[in-house]
């Protein structure tokens, strides 16, 4: 039987990359900038992601679950 860890494993492994680089952000600087990655994870069975609550705040950091 897969646990939703293996199922979570599984997810993450099969990402695919879309973009990774600068990103127009109000704390740039001519020294300093904002850089990002973006990837796409599919969760189309739902044994994954599906499982938890997630609701997103302002800023990545405020994510909870």
């Amino acid at each position: 039987m897969q646990t939703t860890k293996d199922n979570l494993k599984r997810l993450f492994a099969e990402g695919e990359h879309i973009y990774s680089g600068y990103v127009d952000d109000p704390r740039n600087t001519d020294n300093a900038w904002m850089e990002t990655i973006v990837m796409l994870f599919l969760d189309g069975v739902g044994d994954s992601v599906s499982k938890f609550d997630l609701k997103a705040g302002s800023d990545a950091c405020q994510v909870y679950y």
